[in-house]
């Protein structure tokens, strides 16, 4: 039987988590600097971005696909901004920053909902320095935000998952650390596509009941998934695997 998620676990395991997650992220953060020219929209795109000269092979094709991709983002809600996009473009991509993954979720126990924001702590979500997922939900809801920030922000977000999309050797490469690279959506920014790196093990979400128990201890409506100690546990080598398979099919009994 699985062992209670009692207070005392509960704590024991988000420590866990945290450590965890910062020794991954970490990790993460040493991959993204040394691979960082592979997701520059400048050596990607060329000329189509401004303040660079020259052209770049395939670059067509892929300014193609990023104008196709923001149209069908920008005009729609929850950005509404209708707007051609004419070459040269203003682009950051100084540099990639990650951000843990968070979701809303409804608690429900005993007929009460309670709506929390849960964070997934061993997925991170890419973005490019200045356009982060915080600055982004703080953007829609100030007051009236400008079409030209919110335009910036939905071109770098569209271009990052374009470029890693294109990317067939970097995706390789965070294979080879058991790291796996995505895109999804989520509600309040309607179909914008927000690129993450997910971990080799998981995150569970406990009941419920936990989650309401531990957000009216703190006070918030926030709440961090612990990590699952039985992925952990079956963590296997994609490597060895498929040098053992190799072995197996030269008549090595290993």
């Amino acid at each position: 039987m699985p062992e209670p998620y009692t207070t005392q676990r509960m704590l024991s395991l988000r420590k866990l988590t945290r450590a965890t997650a910062d020794h991954m992220r970490h990790q993460l953060k040493d991959v993204l600097s040394a691979v960082a020219p592979l997701l520059q929209p400048k050596a990607a795109l060329g000329d189509y971005v401004r303040g660079v000269k020259e052209p770049v092979r395939g670059a067509d094709a892929l300014f193609k696909e990023i104008e196709a991709r923001y149209q069908a983002v920008a005009a729609e809600k929850p950005f509404g901004v209708r707007r051609e996009l004419t070459p040269p473009v203003e682009l950051a991509g100084s540099s990639v920053e990650l951000n843990p993954l968070e979701y809303s979720h409804t608690a429900s126990v005993k007929g009460h909902s309670k709506r929390v924001t849960i964070t997934s702590p061993f997925r991170w979500v890419l973005s490019y320095s200045g356009f982060s997922v915080p600055q982004l939900k703080a953007l829609l809801n100030s007051t009236s935000p400008a079409n030209d920030e919110i335009h910036a922000f939905v071109l770098n977000y569209v271009t990052l998952n374009c470029l890693l999309g294109k990317q067939a050797a970097l995706n390789n490469i965070f294979k080879a650390l058991r790291y796996k690279a995505g895109a999804t959506t989520q509600p309040e920014f309607g179909e914008l596509p927000l690129t993450y790196i997910s971990a080799p093990i998981f995150t569970v979400r406990p009941p419920d009941e936990v989650i309401v128990e531990t957000t009216e201890l703190t006070g918030s409506d926030a709440f961090e998934e612990v990590i699952d100690l039985d992925a952990l546990v079956a963590l296997r080598d994609p490597f060895k695997d498929s040098l053992l398979d190799l072995a197996r099919t030269h008549g090595e009994q290993v």
